[in-house]
C-alpha cells in the first residue's frame, strides 16, 4: 500500500456513507468537518511551526490521540482513514540544483545529464502512484472528495506519503474515526490544527495528555484558516 504497509485499500466506501448526513452545518464549522452527534468537541493546536522537528510534534499528537482512543473504542484493530486527493500526490517532482560555484563544459553536462535522469525517474515514481491511486476507493463530502483507508487505530502513527514523494514523510488523515464510532478527528486543507468529537470522559482525557495547546469548541464554532 502507498500510503503505509499498515493500511489496506477497502472494497467499498460504504464505512463512510453516514459521513455526509451527519456533517451538515455551514461550512467552514466543525459540524461541516465532523458529526454532530459527539458530545464534547476540541480544537488541538499545532505544535510551533518554527520547530525544526513540527512534523514529528503533529505526529506524536496523533500518536496520543490513538493512544487514548485504543481505550475509548470496542474496535481499537479496525479504524477509517481519509485523505483528500488534492493533495497531489501524484505531483511531486525532484530537483537538482546547480552548485554555487561556476562550472565548466563537462561538468555542467555531468549535471544537466544527472538533472535529467533525476526528473525522468521522478515521472516514472509519479506514474506508478498514479494507477495505484486509481485503484483507491474513493468518496465525496460537499467539498472535498477522499481515498479511503483501513487499518487499526494506531495505524495513524505509520501513514506515509506515496514513494513519488522522496523522501517520504509521515502524512496526518485529513479524516480518522473507528468503526464503531466511538469518537471522531479531522482537519482541512489550510488548518494546522486539528478537531477531535468524542464523549466527555475522551476528551478530557486527551486534553490532560496532549502537550500542545487545546480548546473546548462547539459544532457550530467557525474554525479559523491556518495557511
Amino acid at each position: 500500500m502507498i500510503f503505509g504497509e499498515n493500511l489496506v485499500a477497502p472494497t467499498t466506501t460504504d464505512e463512510a456513507n453516514w459521513l455526509s448526513p451527519g456533517c451538515h452545518l455551514p461550512w467552514i464549522t466543525v459540524g461541516n468537518l465532523m458529526p454532530t452527534d459527539y458530545s464534547s468537541y476540541l480544537r488541538v493546536y499545532p505544535p510551533s511551526l518554527d520547530s525544526p522537528d513540527w512534523r514529528h510534534e503533529l505526529q506524536s499528537s496523533y500518536t496520543e490521540l490513538a493512544r487514548i482512543g485504543e481505550r475509548h473504542t470496542s474496535t481499537p484493530d479496525s479504524a477509517w482513514f481519509a485523505l483528500w486527493e488534492g493533495h497531489g500526490f501524484e505531483g511531486s517532482v525532484a530537483s537538482v540544483g546547480w552548485p554555487d560555484a561556476p562550472v565548466d563544459d563537462d561538468e555542467r553536462s555531468a549535471l544537466e545529464a544527472h538533472r535529467a535522469a533525476v526528473r525522468e525517474e521522478s515521472l516514472q515514481e509519479n506514474a506508478r502512484t498514479k494507477v495505484e491511486l486509481a485503484t483507491l476507493p474513493r468518496f465525496a463530502l460537499p467539498h472535498r472528495t477522499y481515498y479511503l483507508l483501513h487499518g487499526s487505530v494506531d495505524a495513524v502513527a505509520e501513514l506515509r506519503t506515496p514513494p513519488s514523494r522522496a523522501p517520504r514523510y509521515w502524512h496526518e488523515p485529513d479524516l480518522f474515526w473507528p468503526h464503531d464510532r466511538g469518537w471522531f478527528a479531522a482537519t482541512d486543507v489550510g488548518l494546522w490544527s486539528f478537531y477531535v468529537g468524542g464523549t466527555t470522559e475522551f476528551i478530557a482525557e486527551l486534553v490532560s495528555a496532549l502537550e500542545v495547546p487545546t480548546e473546548i469548541v462547539t459544532p457550530d464554532y467557525i474554525v479559523p484558516s491556518e495557511a
